[in-house]
């Protein structure tokens, strides 16, 4: 994730180049400004990109990457990142700053109801998507042969900020105490409406993961005596049989649109192990490990249980997706008996059912 200082250069340099792209787009058709942004990253270098600034832009983004040329960075304000964000939220703003027009929706409403200050929304990317070894002659998940490799998927996926700067003369900004409790009212309200637009134009494959976890939860779960049973999934196997059995099914297709392949004995995709530890890191699912033995080597299981938040989430997308949850509990009604799981027992107070 970029340094707080890093990420303000480059959201200043960016809306200066916005501006910029504007105001040409203004005296050129569609056509050249397509054309032009196809030149930023096929032929222009520094000076070819700071020269088009200077040329297009208006007096704000002049200033702007000046500063940037003289070092005069915007101060952050405020940040949070996902240690300082509840799961609920995190999950959120990750499926938020994965979707373009999404996240700067969300930076311009963010701006405008703060004041003169820019906001930068960012999550790591370079998440490893082929995590193998060659162990004894045989291909072996990375994965499943090392914790260590892992983890180092979820503390990629985890990474997120949140940050707002200041402007350059610092004129008309709140102060940071009141500044934290504006940007946290805004993203608990901004979220939820911006997911439902997201959802409008694209079904969310990641959103389809929660809600099988859900659903696998719903079935299962039993409150009584102050305690409560809930399902622990204990084969990861099985989420891809299911998912995979799902991306065929007419009416669940398209929340679980993934792609797979039987190399290894099994349908395995690389995007649902990516997004299940997406959904680890976030705080929606928990994992948990687990050894065995088999001919004669050590292996790891990963068994994996919804969490209070992905309980919440996933009640809240059971009704964002009313058709798809019911088809879901449907299937796995009748095939409750042949889901491997184990059933933890808790007390309620230490997991509620929100």
């Amino acid at each position: 994730m970029h340094h707080p200082h890093t990420q303000s250069a480059r959201i200043m340099l960016l809306r200066s180049l916005e501006n910029a792209l504007a105001i040409f787009g203004e005296k050129k058709d569609a056509e050249s400004v397509n054309k032009q942004v196809g030149l930023f990253f096929t032929e222009y270098n520094d000076a070819d990109l700071l020269y088009f600034i200077k040329t297009y832009g208006n007096d704000q983004a002049q200033h702007l990457i000046s500063s940037v040329l003289a070092g005069n960075i915007c101060d952050p304000i405020v940040r949070f990142n996902q240690k300082t964000l509840n799961p609920a939220t995190r999950m959120a703003l990750s499926t938020i700053a994965r979707h373009g027009v999404a996240k700067k929706m969300f930076e311009e409403q963010l701006e405008k109801r703060i004041g003169d200050v820019f906001a930068d929304l960012s999550v790591a990317s370079g998440v490893p998507r082929s995590t193998r070894v060659v162990v004894n002659g045989e291909d072996s998940f990375f994965y499943d042969e090392s914790a260590l490799a892992n983890g180092l998927v979820r503390a990629i996926s985890r990474q997120l900020s949140l940050v707002v700067f200041s402007p350059i003369d610092g004129v008309g900004c709140p102060e940071a105490a009141q500044l934290k409790d504006v940007v946290g009212h805004t993203v608990d309200t901004l979220s939820p409406q911006l997911l439902r637009f997201i959802r409008q134009e694209n079904y969310l494959p990641i959103e389809g993961l929660i809600l099988l976890f859900y659903t696998v939860n719903s079935i299962f779960w039993k409150e009584e005596d102050g305690f409560v049973s809930i399902p622990r999934l204990r084969n990861i196997t099985w989420i891809y049989r299911m998912v995979q059995r799902f991306s065929e099914d007419v009416s669940l297709r398209n929340l679980f649109d993934y792609e797979f392949h039987w190399d290894y004995g099994f349908p395995y995709s690389n995007r649902v192990f990516e997004n299940i530890q997406l959904l680890v890191a976030m705080g929606i699912v928990d994992e948990d490990l687990r050894y065995y033995e088999k001919n004669n080597r050590f292996h790891q299981r990963y068994e994996y249980v919804l969490t209070m938040h992905g309980v919440k989430y996933g009640k809240q997308l059971s009704e964002a997706y009313g058709p798809e949850f019911r088809e879901l509990t449907k299937i796995l009604r009748q095939d409750k008996h042949s889901i491997p799981r184990d059933i933890v027992t808790i007390p309620a107070r230490r997991y509620q059912q929100p």
